[in-house]
């Protein structure tokens, strides 16, 4: 549903790209959506993530269909099967 790649950067912290190709919905407010999905469910996990990557989403046709929760669930078991996971909490609150 969900392919990820990452590359560690010289950065103190996480960049995120995403990519959601015509295969996955061929009009773009479909397209749209699911980027705008990914998007708030990588915000709900930077607190827990490890800093100095860049990682890229990549939604295959599956996930066009996925809810949220479905989602979310996939993108919390690639992060840790890429071990990409804060080991230990944040010292400061992350966000404005």
């Amino acid at each position: 549903m969900l392919r990820l790649q990452w590359v560690a950067n010289a950065l103190p912290l996480t960049r995120f790209g995403f990519v959601v190709g015509k295969r996955v919905a061929v009009r773009a407010h479909e397209r749209n959506l699911l980027r705008r999905r990914l998007r708030e469910l990588v915000r709900a996990q930077m607190p827990h993530l490890a800093a100095g990557y860049d990682i890229v989403l990549t939604a295959q046709p599956p996930a066009r269909l996925a809810g949220y929760a479905e989602l979310a669930t996939a993108l919390r078991q690639l992060l840790r099967r890429a071990h990409l996971e804060r080991s230990e909490p944040p010292d400061r609150p992350v966000g404005p």
